[in-house]
């Protein structure tokens, strides 16, 4: 039982929610999935003890967000947190002026990454320069938005549903969108819903686990061979579990295609391995130390 789908609240740090978590859990380790800032809520995979080595796989996966901005003000953070600059003269865009920005943005490869954020020119994240009040030049970022679509539209304000890869700040997006309709704008709130096969749906509130006795609170810890079922499943023999565990390749013959696959011993999740030529299985992530 390796990790928790948290319903982050507003106002607190990923960071501060999953040490929460962890200790709500009883878990010494702790790392989460996918970093939403204080001002966004929603999913939060966090990660316990030996599965926080499996955070990776997770963080690649598509992402799914409500976003709503907000016409009228510019920010140095591009969101509402930031030092807010309101303009009264600006013209007001129209449903199908939004509608039609939006798709322009779909076939964007990349963004600007914001000023405010942990991405790191020559070794230092740019929000401590930003800070400082230092001039640099923003990076870029690539990225893929698989779909964007106009939720609802009532001025100043505006909803959107983003699919989008790894890497991708709904920020820099509003960035993008103000840009292109020539109109100031922030993001106001966000909600991420969904990453990969995981929905919201699936998630706890901190408060909510924060009240629920012992059991009922591990009913929520999943098995972490669960954010690998896209990797297809083999079984070694107890003569290989010990060969496995130690770094070593094993000898085998395997029906099945190359690459990573989930080890198992009968139902225990053993780790990762690479599956070579089919005759090989090379262990690539150890989960299960212990005998079987």
């Amino acid at each position: 039982m390796s990790f928790v789908l948290l319903d982050k609240p507003k106002n607190l740090t990923s960071f501060d929610a999953c040490t929460i978590a962890k200790r709500d859990l009883g878990f010494k380790k702790a790392g989460h999935s996918g970093t939403l800032d204080p001002l966004a809520t929603g999913l939060l995979p966090v990660f316990f003890d030996k599965s926080t080595k499996f955070i990776q796989f997770l963080m690649n996966k598509d992402k799914t967000y409500e976003a709503e901005f907000l016409f009228g003000c510019s920010s140095d953070t591009l969101d509402i947190t930031g030092n807010l600059t309101k303009y009264t003269d600006e013209k007001v865009p129209d449903k199908h002026e939004i509608q039609n920005a939006l798709e322009e943005i779909k076939n964007l490869k990349e963004l600007l990454v914001p000023s405010f954020s942990a991405k790191k020119v020559a070794g230092t994240p740019m929000y401590r320069l930003a800070r400082r009040g230092v001039n640099f030049r923003r990076v870029k970022q690539s990225i893929e938005i698989f779909e964007i679509k106009l939720l609802n539209f009532s001025y100043p304000k505006f909803k959107v549903r983003l699919r989008s890869s790894k890497g991708t700040y709904v920020r820099s997006v509003g960035e993008e969108l103000s840009n292109r309709l020539k109109v100031s704008l922030v993001l106001n709130n966000l909600r991420r819903k969904k990453i990969g096969g995981f929905n919201l749906d699936r998630s706890i509130g901190l408060d909510e686990l924060k009240n629920l006795d012992k059991k009922q609170k591990m009913q929520y810890v999943k098995p972490v061979e669960e954010i690998l079922s896209d990797f297809p499943k083999v079984n070694i023999g107890s003569t290989e579990v010990k060969k496995f565990q130690n770094g070593m390749t094993i000898n085998i013959k395997l029906s099945t295609n190359l690459g990573l696959h989930r080890v198992f011993k009968n139902n225990t999740f053993i780790g990762l391995g690479e599956v070579l030529d089919k005759q090989i299985l090379k262990p690539k992530k150890l989960y299960f130390e212990g005998e079987i």
